[in-house]
């Protein structure tokens, strides 16, 4: 049945995702706890005196999708983890990423992406326009995974985990 079901909900060549496949997702070493209020991101000053973003917290690094650590990234956008009082946690649904934000966060990951990659160290990567959508296709469609997976780890520590939190 599963096969069935991908199978009906496959992309046609006539729409305009067709050419992006989420399973062709590259899996990366992610951090999966990088919110705007943790305190697991530092910004420290390179070289050649440019900014650069240094992950320092390994408590949830795991090897996944980039496209799922990503998705989880934005979504932690819109929350504010030092509300004092229950559910200790604030919400603002406005302030999820806009698409021209996505984008220029996708394209400053792909470059560092590629530059971490290339021999040539001094070699800056510009992305194509595909490998952006590519990579914002794939935050799209680990959207909802994320989404599953912490309501699943609500549910286990709702019952289990002795911090306060609003689980529910």
């Amino acid at each position: 049945n599963i096969l069935l079901l991908e199978d009906e909900i496959q992309p046609t060549e006539d729409d305009d995702y067709a050419q992006y496949d989420p399973k062709n997702s590259k899996y990366v070493l992610t951090q999966f706890d990088d919110q705007n209020t943790s305190d697991s991101i530092i910004s420290q000053i390179s070289d050649t005196g440019e900014p650069r973003l240094v992950l320092i917290d390994f408590e949830y690094c795991a090897y996944n999708h980039r496209g799922f650590d990503i998705a989880n990234h934005f979504q932690e956008w819109a929350y504010d983890y030092t509300n004092p009082k229950h559910p200790f946690y604030y919400e603002y649904v406005d302030s999820q990423p806009t698409l021209e934000q996505k984008e220029i966060f996708i394209k400053e990951y792909l470059k560092h992406y590629h530059t971490n990659l290339s021999e040539d160290k001094n070699h800056v990567h510009d992305p194509s326009i595909d490998e952006i959508n590519q990579l914002l296709y794939e935050v799209e469609a680990f959207t909802l995974a994320t989404h599953l997976l912490w309501c699943l780890w609500s549910i286990v520590n709702a019952s289990k985990s002795q911090i306060p939190f609003g689980y529910w």
